[in-house]
């Protein structure tokens, strides 16, 4: 039977659109711009609907249980069943400063987000950027200065080193307004997997140097290479 109206359905050609995957992050362009490319494109492999929703971060020094709040109202209004997948994408750079304030490590926030509402977490660090980096740089292609510059991401001309490092990169001197174009990056999806994936250490929850868990959630849309 269809489900229930919620504010999250909406018209798709997807052929199993009772399935879905929520991806929820708190920044409102960037990430939702991305997936919504990987959705139109031709790698997506169509198994359940994406859906991109807001979160938003505790304001000032605000309890981080507020999130997992979040996440239950997310659940709720999508009418959540054991099929459907709900992913929470987090920046070490945006949440460290406040999960230690409240006595949270990322391990142990993690673990409640996890094994008590049923997300699956994702984290980037420094920041999203690391994961659109990876999709035209290894790790191992970044000068020590840039890595260095990247892990800190402190502001130079008026914008994170993220967001300035990854307009340097972009071909063709285009440069980068937060806003990924498709024609830049979705033709480098395999590409970033596998370049963040080498990053990866095997038992950490999230990356404690410059990574991105972003692949877990990309690798499990996309078609498998030919």
């Amino acid at each position: 039977m269809p489900r229930e109206s919620s504010r999250l359905i909406r018209p798709s050609k997807i052929l199993n659109a009772e399935k879905f995957f929520i991806i929820a992050s708190e920044g409102e362009v960037t990430e939702r711009k991305y997936f919504n490319q990987l959705s139109d494109s031709n790698i997506f492999n169509k198994e359940g609907k994406i859906e991109v929703c807001h979160i938003k971060r505790p304001s000032g020094d605000g309890n981080p249980i507020a999130l997992r709040g979040q996440i239950r109202e997310i659940k709720k209004d999508i009418n959540y069943r054991p099929t459907d997948e709900l992913w929470i994408i987090m920046d070490v750079d945006n949440w460290q400063h406040l999960l230690a304030k409240h006595n949270f490590t990322f391990d142990s926030f993690i673990e409640a987000c996890e094994n008590e509402d049923g997300a699956k977490v994702l984290v980037s660090n420094p920041c999203f950027e690391m994961w659109l980096i990876f999709h035209l740089k290894k790790l191992s292609d970044l000068t020590i200065e840039q890595k260095e510059k990247l892990l800190l991401n402190e502001k130079e001309d008026g914008k994170p080193y993220a967001k300035k490092l990854l307009a340097e990169i972009i071909p063709g001197d285009r440069g980068y307004s937060g806003k990924p174009k498709a024609t830049i990056f979705m033709p480098h999806v395999y590409e970033a997997i596998i370049n963040a994936k080498e990053t990866a250490i095997a038992g950490d929850r999230y990356p404690k140097s410059l990574g991105s868990d972003v692949y877990k959630i990309v690798e499990r849309l996309v078609r498998k290479q030919e």
